[in-house]
């Protein structure tokens, strides 16, 4: 009966310790300030998400998981989680941004491109 008792602790405790649970947070820069739609992921995993308008996150991860908080300009960091509440600061990067090019086109045979505001021609048949 002993080893029965045994066994059946070892077999439930194993399943704890592997348990998931919702860590939750926010994500603020050196000035306190939040950030919005900060990167959230859980390393080596495909599970992630992203921090609402107040910086604030949660996800699914276990003790002992590494979440990576990210932002554009500022340094990726690593954070062991140790319980259920995981808040970070970021600081900034030492690498500036480099120029911000924005393409546009549109089909020269369905615009008029001669005009000041483009005009989508639609032909329409019957």
């Amino acid at each position: 009966m002993k080893k029965l008792i045994f066994i059946l602790t070892l077999i439930f405790s194993a399943g704890l310790t592997a348990q998931q649970i919702k860590v939750s947070g926010v994500v603020t820069d050196d000035t306190k300030g939040t950030l919005p739609a900060a990167s959230v992921l859980v390393k080596d995993t495909s599970n992630g998400t992203t921090t609402d308008a107040d910086g604030k996150y949660s996800i699914m991860a276990k003790i002992g998981d590494i979440l990576q908080f990210s932002y554009v300009g500022l340094e990726t960091k690593n954070v062991k989680v140790t319980g259920s509440a995981v808040n970070v600061s970021l600081s900034e990067s030492g690498v500036a941004l480099q120029d911000v090019v924005i393409l546009g086109s549109r089909s020269a045979a369905r615009t008029v491109t001669e005009s000041a505001v483009p005009i989508d021609v639609i032909s329409c048949a019957y």
